[in-house]
């Protein structure tokens, strides 16, 4: 019995599209699985090659020379990248340099104010409770700074990693935009002619991954706006900081917003208090959290990104601990490989089926 089904099965997906399909299910596993930070120039280049290339494309249905729309594009981008370094990166090194710094008194004065918690609300929290808590932030904090100094006096190789992105991912984006179909052919060349199911994989997958990363920018820089707006309006100190890490919170769905707010409501109680102030604070912070994930998202990838968030939890935890930090930034894109590869051989099998 057993052997018959292993038989059928080996029979089955021993077809020339199907050792097509998975040989580059396993090529692209492997280069994630071993290689991520070597490539990641590569990745972060491949990344902005595809938020360039819609508007590329306008630019060249508009009648103007693809190499033309792609050097104006390319130097569009690199201007607002050194414009936003230039004007934020001094501000948030130094907000991040004296956060840091300061962090055992905001933590002294968070502790107190947290200490009064179990006779404000007696039985809901208790004091064990708030020292285990504020044992876990503090040395969350501290490998936090720890990771700070260490970067700050990582030299040379340091160094040599900025002059790689700075350099070389631009020079990758424009050779892969400007010779994209080169590119493509070159590519396509090394595959037999039967890859009919790797072609459905592709364009589904290519379609959810632009969306995607479309989609993500923007809410970026709507919630980082957003939040730096707020954290201005009620004088929060490192207000840039605070504002962009929320921002980039974005990035790591479910996980980030929490790991962001703690510190953001640190530094609240340590501002304010345990006043009103901080009250109206939080719930302000709050409901743009919950515009952010009942309105904004929803509108944004509805469409684009049609995963249940219990499969984006599963996809954030068994990524992240296979392949660490960019398992969990790429968790929704690689949860998306997954479905595509799921819908190809799934409509695969029917039309075999039909055939049959």
């Amino acid at each position: 019995m057993n052997s018959t089904w292993y038989s059928r099965l080996l029979q089955q997906y021993s077809t020339p599209e199907y050792r097509v399909f998975f040989s580059v299910m396993a090529i692209i596993i492997a280069v994630l699985s071993l290689w991520t930070n070597v490539l990641m120039p590569v990745i972060v280049a491949l990344t902005l090659a595809y938020l360039l290339e819609k508007p590329v494309q306008w630019l060249v249905r508009w009648r103007m020379h693809r190499s033309i729309a792609v050097t104006l594009m390319l130097s569009i981008m690199i201007l607002a990248l050194v414009l936003a370094v230039l004007a934020l990166l001094p501000v948030i090194m130094q907000q991040g340099q004296t956060l840091v710094s300061e962090s055992p008194q905001i933590l002294s004065r968070a502790r107190h104010y947290l200490q009064g918690l179990p006779e404000t609300i007696p039985g809901v929290i208790s004091e064990q409770q708030i020292q285990s808590f504020m044992v876990k932030i503090e040395s969350s904090m501290l490998a936090m700074a720890d990771a700070m100094i260490a970067t700050s006096w990582s030299g040379v190789t340091g160094l040599a990693r900025i002059l790689v992105f700075l350099v070389l991912v631009p020079m990758m984006v424009l050779f892969m935009l400007n010779d994209k179909q080169q590119l493509l052919d070159q590519i396509i060349a090394l595959l037999p002619a039967e890859r009919r199911i790797l072609r459905q994989w592709w364009q589904e997958l290519n379609g959810q991954i632009m969306g995607y990363l479309r989609g993500k920018l923007l809410e970026l820089f709507l919630v980082g706006a957003a939040t730096y707006v707020l954290f201005v309006f009620f004088d929060l100190q490192y207000a840039l900081l605070l504002g962009v890490l929320v921002g980039c919170s974005v990035l790591i769905p479910y996980v980030g917003i929490f790991v962001v707010t703690v510190p953001v409501v640190l530094v609240a109680f340590s501002q304010f208090g345990a006043t009103a102030a901080t009250g109206y604070f939080l719930l302000a912070y709050c409901i743009i959290q919950a515009i952010d994930a009942y309105i904004l998202v929803p509108l944004l990838f509805a469409e684009v990104v049609d995963l249940h968030p219990l499969y984006i939890i599963i996809a954030v935890l068994f990524f992240g601990g296979v392949l660490g930090f960019w398992g969990v930034f790429f968790a929704i894109p690689l949860a998306s490989m997954v479905k595509a590869t799921y819908h190809a051989l799934q409509a695969h099998n029917e039309a075999a089926t039909e055939v049959t």
